[in-house]
């Protein structure tokens, strides 16, 4: 996937199957690669000529184990795994029952509240909810493909943007924030992380949902560009968008003057809302749907702020596509209140808080610094 080093600039370092960026200049020159065979075969040569007979290792003193700083000696790529195992390794799915016959089943993922064990005892932990999405019912669906068939009308109008951002929000984001891998390598990373959490939890969620796309529904849609090969709910795109802007936001929000005017917090979300809304004028989405990736993406959001700032508790989101009125279109203000910077329940949409303040357990130092080095970049 494109990310913020092919979006904003020239490949500055080395890149890893999940987008993370490495350290800068690591690969500019890319004669010096170790794939390139004269380099190879003059290394050889070089060492022949200049090695002399063999002398006693030095000792070395041995690096701290498990220990945060060592974060800045690894690559880049090997940084986004370690971040991944972090978060990923609190996560769970389940599908739940339904209410009522025939109903519709909600989906869920959880946190796992974790206890370290002592010595060498393993772990223990609870696990909490974070997040549980509902399908709409095939009525629903079928009744909101009227509206994407009515933003086809904005497609020469948005066509630029629709393709600009296939890929992911990374560029837009940039515009309205300095992010740059050159100036904000560890926002970078953070926000990549925030994208790849997003990501892999939609793609779990729209296995689970199996919703139809709107072109399934009805052969005026006739998408401009290719449907995506996989369910319409939640939406991916409005997921990303939401998850990163709101990441960003937090992230920048302390920095006075500049950054905590409120402005951002209206100029982010609208920019995550307008790429959401450009799927479905794409044709491949519909209202509902992208309602469900804005909640599940600012749920995220929020849970990843919590977790990367050693916070204790978390809030945990419902959304129940069968309340949400097949005559509504998307609104990112009733999901999100700019002024107060907080996500909002919607009861009239199915978009609900559930289970208060719910315990995160264990920070984690790894996360913990990816913030601190992130938000130092902020001055």
């Amino acid at each position: 996937m494109t990310g913020f080093l092919n979006d904003l600039g020239p490949a500055t370092g080395a890149t890893g199957a999940t987008g993370a960026t490495g350290a800068t200049g690591a690969t500019r020159h890319t004669s010096t690669g170790p794939d390139n065979a004269l380099v190879v075969e003059a290394l050889i040569r070089s060492r022949d000529g200049i090695v002399g007979g063999w002398q006693p290792a030095a000792q070395s003193s041995a690096l701290p184990a498990e220990n945060v700083a060592n974060l800045s000696r690894w690559a880049g790529w090997v940084r986004a795994y370690v971040y991944d195992f972090e978060v990923f390794s609190r996560l769970s799915f389940s599908a739940g029952a339904a209410t009522t016959p025939g109903a519709e089943v909600p989906m869920r993922i959880w946190h796992l509240d974790m206890t370290p064990g002592t010595g060498n005892a393993p772990p223990t932990g609870t696990h909490r909810p974070l997040l549980a999405l509902c399908r709409p019912s095939i009525a629903v669906l079928a009744a909101q493909v009227q509206m994407v068939f009515n933003y086809a009308d904005l497609r020469s109008d948005r066509a630029a943007e629709i393709l600009a951002q296939l890929h992911g929000p990374h560029a837009f984001l940039g515009s309205l924030a300095y992010v740059n891998p050159e100036r904000t390598r560890w926002t970078v990373e953070l926000l990549e992380l925030a994208f790849r959490l997003a990501t892999h939890v939609e793609l779990r969620l729209k296995h689970a949902l199996a919703c139809r796309r709107p072109n399934e529904f009805s052969p005026q849609i006739q998408p401009m560009i290719p449907t995506p090969n996989h369910g319409e709910v939640p939406s991916g795109h409005a997921a990303e968008a939401f998850i990163m802007a709101l990441v960003l936001r937090r992230l920048i929000q302390p920095r006075a003057p500049v950054y905590s005017q409120p402005i951002y917090d209206q100029q982010l979300m609208r920019l995550a809302a307008r790429i959401a809304i450009n799927r479905m004028v794409a044709g491949v989405h519909t209202p509902v749907g992208t309602v469900a990736g804005a909640v599940l993406g600012l749920t995220l959001g929020e849970y990843l702020v919590r977790r990367c700032q050693g916070s204790s508790t978390y809030e945990a989101w419902a959304f129940d596509g069968n309340a949400y009125p097949d005559d509504q279109d998307f609104v990112w203000t009733e999901l999100f209140d700019a002024t107060q910077s907080r996500q909002v329940e919607q009861a009239a949409y199915g978009v609900n808080r559930t289970g208060g303040s719910l315990a995160l357990g264990a920070p984690s130092p790894i996360l913990e610094q990816l913030w601190k080095n992130a938000s130092a970049e902020w001055l």
